[in-house]
């Protein structure tokens, strides 16, 4: 973030008090950034009316914009945040670090998550595998927090989980490794919004599962999704958002009419609240309808995964659906994120700025819970490492006890 010297800010304050000439242009290269922010806010912000005017703001525009944002945002605002627009480079790989010796300073680092495009996706590298050794050298609590920081390409040694328990009933754990993976440089690579999916059977039913780490009106998997599950008899849906951070209110329009009973299209699914300001290229509402292109599943209940990370759109979709269906939550409590936003970019300054623009309420009126949604059923992803499985596995552990619920 900027830093402007402080005699310069002086100065500039000076000539901008001089005369009554407007000399904001010429110090653009200070105030760019914030005056962006700025302009947003006050056409877009749910709060807009509660800023500071202009004319007070007029130190602030040179601070950083972290700073700035801070001193014009509303107090009961958690959401409306700044970050850089750069796509950085990744491995795709999420981990838990595990000690495996109590007589040594040894660990192994627990694979959580794999993108399936991703460097950590193209070696072949699974949801539930570990990794015992980079480049042969072990993994202690010197090179813990560094020891993929790189972002260079490396030789893994992956290792298995395994229990034992003999006769008398003593357990014995262990990680036995099986298999080297050639780990690719960090690099920048195309997310899929529906990484994972599945169709599988429990008892007398035709689940299908699926993974939805986003969903937007032009989420294409979503519609190949529904009549997929439509041509192979689904009557159960497992929709997984346990990483679902940044939908949009028209992919929860497209996803909630194809998960919704029949009976339920052409009824409102969502209702907008904007600040005071006339806002015409934004909907005052979202209605349920037959999905263009797409299958309606006629679902009376849907089985939601939840996590820490489930936020936002997905907390709406949750909201908004409980009118119209049953719909059962699994897992851990979600964020808790009530509001709707809207995402800017900027490339000049290289910002992309996430504004909290609307409240949002399902067909009853009722906004989503400020502190978040308490499962119905809750289950740890990570703490059985038996039950750490390969996403739309049976036996994974949240998937395993949404299987549970729908057959009691």
């Amino acid at each position: 973030m900027k830093k402007t010297p402080y005699i310069l800010l002086i100065v500039i304050l000076i000539l901008l008090g001089a005369c009554g000439e407007d000399r904001w242009p010429a110090y653009y290269e200070y105030t760019g950034d914030n005056l962006w922010i700025d302009s947003l806010m006050r056409k877009y912000y749910l709060w807009e009316e509660d800023m500071p005017a202009f004319k007070e703001l007029t130190v602030k525009y040179f601070a950083t914009n972290d700073a700035f944002l801070s001193e014009v945002k509303n107090e009961k605002d958690k959401i409306t945040s700044l970050d850089s627009l750069d796509n950085k480079p990744s491995y795709g790989l999420e981990y838990s670090l595990a000690k495996i010796s109590d007589d040594e300073d040894i660990y192994a680092a627990m694979v959580t998550y794999v993108e399936p495009n991703s460097p950590a996706g193209e070696a072949g590298i699974e949801r539930g595998t570990w990794i015992m050794q980079v480049d042969g050298n072990g993994i202690t609590s010197e090179n813990s927090s560094t020891f993929l920081s790189d972002g260079k390409d490396h030789l893994l040694t992956m290792g298995l989980y395994n229990e034992e328990t003999d006769e008398e009933g003593n357990k014995t754990i262990y990680i036995i490794s099986y298999a080297y993976a050639p780990l690719g440089a960090k690099e920048i690579y195309e997310r899929v919004d529906v990484p994972y999916s599945n169709v599988l059977t429990a008892g007398n039913k035709k689940v299908g599962y699926l993974l939805c780490n986003r969903f937007t009106g032009e989420t294409s998997e979503l519609i190949s999704l529904s009549n997929k599950f439509a041509s192979e008899g689904v009557n159960e849906v497992v929709l997984d958002l346990r990483y679902n951070t940044n939908s949009t209110l028209d992919g929860m329009q497209l996803l909630a009419s194809i998960l919704a009973p029949s009976t339920a299209l052409g009824k409102t699914l969502a209702t907008m609240k904007y600040n005071s300001k006339n806002h015409p290229e934004w909907p005052t509402s979202y209605t349920l309808n037959t999905p263009s292109g797409a299958s309606n599943l006629n679902l009376p209940t849907v089985y939601v995964l939840t996590s820490s990370k489930t936020r936002g759109i997905a907390e709406h979709l949750i909201n908004c659906l409980k009118p119209h269906m049953n719909v059962v939550l699994i897992g851990g409590r979600t964020m808790g994120e009530s509001y709707a936003t809207q995402v800017y970019d900027n490339e000049t300054f290289g910002l992309q700025f996430r504004l909290v623009t609307a409240v949002v309420t399902d067909a009853d009126g009722v906004e989503a819970d400020f502190d978040g949604f308490s499962p119905d059923v809750s289950v740890s992803d990570t703490s059985d490492p038996t039950k750490v499985l390969p996403f739309g596995d049976k036996g994974e552990a949240l998937l395993s006890a949404a299987i549970k619920k729908m057959t009691e």
